[in-house]
């Protein structure tokens, strides 16, 4: 879907707030079907068209559980159904009462191990458990506040880590604990013999539970950003970019590139759209904006006070990416902290990528069921392929599961 993009990126345009910054000197019309239809089918790039390919490839042969919970209508068009699809997708991903009832037992399994011999100590989790965004198979992420040690001191953080992982092991809450104690923050990791759920823990580290505070925020006074966090999250997660190591984004940064993107969409602004309603446009909206349109290498996100982007480079977030446009970065600021950089460690290239080509996969799939659609009503044939199969899904263009999952 277009935008009120400026047609090429300028300064004054991030300092006035316009809408969406653009990637390139081109066009752009109104925010409509036939305008996706005429942009939606051209591949402007190999990298685009491989990794279309490839994501193609990828998903034919897997299974899209949540349909069993879309019931299409006789007079509803092609976005209807994607937008019905992005919910059902969110209420079949999200954790059932059971599921999560379980993930506190073995939160709960770890805090007593640990307060019962450090009782001046907290064991609090942070991250998706705590939001509840998480995937079956999603981490946990904890952190243990104990006054009697200092970050500050590494030494102090590895000794006592050490003895939280001999602790644990006594316990039988896991029997292969790793310290990885090189890192910037030292963090135990290790898997639960109780549901064989992958934990990790660190020390005294406050900014993941200040920022449980503003998502949970952000999740209840947008109810958009959860459906599409959950389609995004696992978008990555299936072609391995839900990792900044491995060239991708985190969930935190995901979050706040969702909440962004709301704050800073024209019509969502101005009240035109329900957002909860238009799932799948703005699912498509928000391919669009990172997949083409913005500027990675000069703006930034920040989602503080109703949202706005700002210069890389006035913040001295600008890095090589900047100056030689080696390697595409994305810069997010912390919620919580205005000074921090909650993406400087990851790389936008790939995501974009991806996000480009899901773009072009989902409109078209978009446009050739609109055609499938009008042909049946008005009686006529029309040649499209295999995407004509009315129960086929769209969402299941760019995302899907093992064949094994089922939606019982």
């Amino acid at each position: 879907m277009a935008h009120n993009v400026p047609f090429k990126f300028s300064r004054t345009s991030v300092q006035n707030g316009d809408d969406y910054i653009s990637l390139e000197d081109a066009p752009a019309g109104p925010s409509r079907l036939p305008d996706l239809q005429r942009r939606g089918v051209k591949r402007k790039a190999s990298a685009v068209h491989e990794e279309d390919t490839r994501q193609r490839l990828r998903l034919q042969d897997r299974a899209t559980p949540w349909m069993e919970s879309v019931h299409a209508k006789q007079d509803e068009t092609a976005i209807d159904i994607l937008n019905a699809e992005v919910d059902a997708f969110h209420k079949f991903i999200l954790p059932t009462d059971e599921e999560h009832s379980v993930r506190l037992m073995v939160v709960e399994c770890i805090r007593r191990s640990i307060t019962r011999k450090w009782t001046s100590a907290q064991v609090l989790a942070f991250g998706s458990q705590e939001t509840q965004s998480y995937f079956p198979n999603g981490d946990i992420d904890l952190v243990v506040q104990y006054p009697g040690v200092s970050i500050d001191h590494k030494d102090q953080v590895v000794s006592f880590l050490t003895e939280i992982s001999h602790l644990l092991q006594k316990a039988r809450v896991s029997r292969r604990i790793i310290l990885i104690g090189r890192a910037r923050v030292p963090i135990l990791k290790f898997k639960t013999d109780l549901g064989h759920y992958a934990v990790d823990i660190s020390v005294n580290q406050t900014n993941g539970i200040r920022a449980i505070t503003v998502v949970n925020r952000f999740l209840w006074h947008m109810p958009a950003v959860r459906p599409l966090v959950m389609v995004i999250k696992a978008f990555l997660l299936q072609r391995g970019l839900n990792e900044p190591f491995s060239g991708g984004f985190g969930s935190y940064t995901v979050i706040c590139m969702v909440v962004s993107f709301l704050q800073m969409h024209p019509k969502v602004r101005r009240r035109e759209i329900d957002p909860k309603r238009n799932l799948g446009v703005l699912l498509l909206d928000f391919l669009e904006l990172y997949g083409r349109l913005f500027n990675y290498s000069e703006v930034g996100i920040s989602v503080r006070n109703g949202g706005s982007y700002f210069l890389r480079e006035q913040r001295g977030w600008a890095g090589q990416d900047f100056r030689t446009g080696s390697r595409m970065q994305i810069s997010v600021e912390d919620p919580v902290d205005a000074n921090n950089d909650i993406a400087k460690s990851s790389s936008a290239t790939k995501v974009r990528d991806a996000f480009a080509a899901a773009f072009e996969s989902l409109s078209t799939s978009v446009i050739v069921r609109s055609q499938a659609l009008d042909a049946r009503r008005n009686h006529t044939s029309v040649t499209i392929g295999s995407s004509d199969n009315k129960h086929a899904s769209l969402l299941g263009s760019v995302v899907g599961f093992p064949q094994d999952v089922s939606a019982d």
